[in-house]
């Protein structure tokens, strides 16, 4: 995701096209709702979160190619830049135990998540965004 942008300042007609494919998506997306394109099962849910590898100082640190290398867990992929990482679970059907299993795999997960980030020096922490971002590393480059 992002590969495609080879710019990083937009003009307003740049957000203005964006603005109109977006609305453009957003209504083919309703008419497949009303289609009934989309399965009418029983509720299925997971959960996403954010994280992010910070050094000692709380900067973000570009590690997150070795820390799912070393982490090695299919549900624990990278996100958009080289700080941070993306920590999934399984869907599961919305029933019976459902909760506590997801419960179980979330702190599963929060337990392996930060030992494996203190082997190469850095800290984790599952936020969006951290408030130690700073608009440099931002960049393409990242």
């Amino acid at each position: 995701m992002g590969q495609g942008i080879s710019q990083a300042e937009f003009k307003p007609a740049d957000f203005q096209r964006f603005q109109t494919r977006l609305g453009e998506e957003t209504g083919r997306l309703a008419e497949w709702f009303h289609a009934g394109y989309f399965a009418r099962a029983s509720g299925v849910g997971g959960f996403e979160l954010e994280g992010w590898l910070v050094d000692r100082a709380g900067r973000p640190a570009p590690l997150n190619q070795a820390f799912l290398a070393r982490l090695a867990d299919p549900l624990v992929v990278p996100e958009l830049s080289v700080f941070n990482i993306e920590l999934n679970t399984p869907p599961l059907a919305l029933h019976g135990p459902a909760l506590r299993r997801m419960h179980a795999d979330l702190e599963s997960l929060c337990q392996r998540y930060p030992r494996v980030a203190a082997e190469l020096n850095s800290k984790a922490m599952l936020i969006g965004i951290p408030p130690t971002l700073r608009a440099q590393d931002l960049s393409l480059e990242h």
